[in-house]
């Protein structure tokens, strides 16, 4: 598949294991180059507080980068609205990583349109910082792009 041969181009010392569901969203186990495991799918409605709580423990750095400049917490309504994706006009995929039992959101990357150029889209991704440096964010943004 031309999606996973650009994946294994992308980041290839990073493993995958993919499953496609019903509706063509991506679900992929994938192995980062320094062992860890995450699991890449599309950001649903149920994500919000992982948003937030992504977001927040982003470092300063991470988050102007991300945000290019400055930008207060993201709010409960904001995160509820990147959560809501329709894989139409807007697409988002997050990793999420385990830790136990309890589930962390260590990527997000997204698609929006943007304003000024109709028929176009932005990119924006970030990473948290733990997990930089390990060949996500490439394998997020190659799957994203796969998308088309």
């Amino acid at each position: 598949m031309a999606l996973m041969g650009a994946l294994e181009h992308a980041a290839p010392s990073v493993g995958v294991r993919r499953a496609w569901s019903r509706r063509r969203l991506i679900y992929v186990r994938l192995q980062l180059r320094d062992g860890r495991w995450v699991r890449i799918r599309a950001t649903n409605a149920a994500d919000a507080e992982l948003l937030r709580q992504f977001d927040t423990g982003l470092s300063e750095t991470s988050r102007r980068l991300r945000y290019l400049g400055w930008m207060p917490p993201l709010s409960v309504e904001k995160a509820v609205r990147w959560a809501t994706v329709d894989f139409r006009d807007r697409f988002a995929l997050v990793a999420v990583a385990r830790q136990g039992q309890r589930k962390r959101i260590v990527s997000d990357c997204r698609l929006v349109p943007f304003p000024e150029r109709p028929g176009s889209l932005e990119v924006a991704i970030a990473v948290a910082d733990d997990f930089q440096g390990v060949g996500l964010g490439r394998a997020l943004l190659q799957l994203i792009l796969g998308l088309f």
